[in-house]
C-alpha cells in the first residue's frame, strides 16, 4: 500500500527517507548596457566574495576599496594571448576558485575585440579595415569557447558567474529607424551567449533613472531573460535603486539579496522589485 504524505508536516518521509530540500542553484548571467550606467557596480553586488577578472582599461574604477572584491587585472594582455581561450582553464583560475563565491568577467566586448584582432592576424588577406569571414569565424569560435569553458569551470565548483558586455550601436532600417539594440559582441555572439546562461539583464536610462529589463525584446533590447524574476506583458522592467557612494545602504538593490530571496522561497520566481 502506498504511503500517504502529509506535506504540512515538516518531518514527513517517503519510505522512511526524508526528501532532500532543493539545492541552491548558482547564478550564470550577463549584464549589458551603455558605458557608465553601472554594470560593474551591479555585478559587484553578486553573492559573497568576488573575483573580478578585468580586461577593460579603468574597468574597476567604479568600485574602489571594495574589500569583498579582488581584481585580477588583464587589461594589458596582447591580442595573441587570447589563443589560451581554447584551454579548459583559459585564465588559470582553478587554483583560486576556493577563495571566491562569484566570478565576474569585465568585459566580453573587449574580449571579442581581442579575439577578432587575433583572427585577423591568423587569416590570410584579412585586415583591420576589412576583416574577412574567416577572421569573424575565428573571433566567434574563440569567444564562445571561452564562455563555454568559464561556465563549465565555475559549474564544476558551484560558483556564480557574471559576464559584462557593452551595448552596441543600434541596428537600423534603411530609413534610419532603430529596430534593435544588443550586446557589442558582433555577429551571432549575443544570441549564442544568451543560450548558455540563465540571467540576461540589459540596463538603460530613461532620462533620469537607471533601469533593468527582464523580458525578451522589451524596449527593442535583445537578448533579455530571467529564471529568477517573474514578468507579465505589462511588467517587464524596473528601476535599479543603488547608492554608489554607500555600498552598505540597506535600501540598495543587490543581486545577492535577490538571490537569497529566490533560494529562501524555494526557487519560485520573484516579483519585480519596486
Amino acid at each position: 500500500m502506498a504511503e500517504s504524505i502529509n506535506e504540512d508536516d515538516e518531518d514527513y518521509t517517503v519510505g522512511g527517507v526524508a526528501p532532500e530540500k532543493p539545492k541552491p542553484k548558482r547564478i550564470s548571467m550577463v549584464i549589458w548596457g551603455p558605458s557608465g550606467i553601472g554594470k560593474t557596480t551591479l555585478a559587484a553586488t553578486m553573492p559573497g566574495r568576488k573575483a573580478l577578472i578585468n580586461f577593460d582599461p579603468d574597468g574597476p574604477s567604479s568600485i574602489p576599496n571594495r574589500d569583498d572584491v579582488t581584481v585580477f587585472d588583464l587589461s594589458t594582455i596582447k591580442d595573441s594571448w587570447v589563443a589560451k581561450f581554447k584551454d579548459e582553464d583559459p585564465l588559470n583560475i582553478e587554483r583560486h576558485l576556493h577563495r571566491f563565491d562569484s566570478i565576474i568577467v569585465d568585459s566580453m566586448s573587449t574580449l571579442t575585440e581581442k579575439t577578432l584582432a587575433r583572427g585577423i592576424t591568423q587569416t590570410k588577406g584579412a585586415t583591420v579595415e576589412r576583416p574577412s569571414p574567416g577572421a569573424y569565424m575565428a573571433r566567434n569560435n574563440l569567444a564562445i569557447t571561452f564562455v563555454r569553458n568559464m561556465l563549465s569551470l565555475t559549474a564544476k565548483y558551484d560558483k556564480h558567474i557574471c559576464f559584462i558586455a557593452h551595448e552596441g550601436a543600434p541596428d537600423k532600417t534603411e530609413e534610419g529607424n532603430i529596430i534593435n539594440y544588443t550586446m557589442s559582441l558582433g555577429g551571432q555572439l549575443p544570441g549564442q551567449m544568451a543560450l548558455r546562461i540563465n540571467e540576461c539583464w540589459p540596463m538603460f536610462e530613461d532620462g533620469k533613472n537607471r533601469k533593468m529589463i527582464i523580458c525578451r525584446k522589451a524596449r527593442l533590447r535583445d537578448p533579455a531573460k530571467s529564471r529568477m524574476f517573474a514578468t507579465t506583458p505589462s511588467n517587464v522592467e524596473f528601476e535599479w535603486k543603488f547608492d554608489p557612494e554607500d555600498f552598505d545602504n540597506p535600501n540598495n538593490m543587490t543581486i545577492a539579496d535577490w538571490y537569497n530571496q529566490w533560494v529562501d522561497g524555494g526557487f519560485v520566481k520573484l516579483p519585480l522589485p519596486k
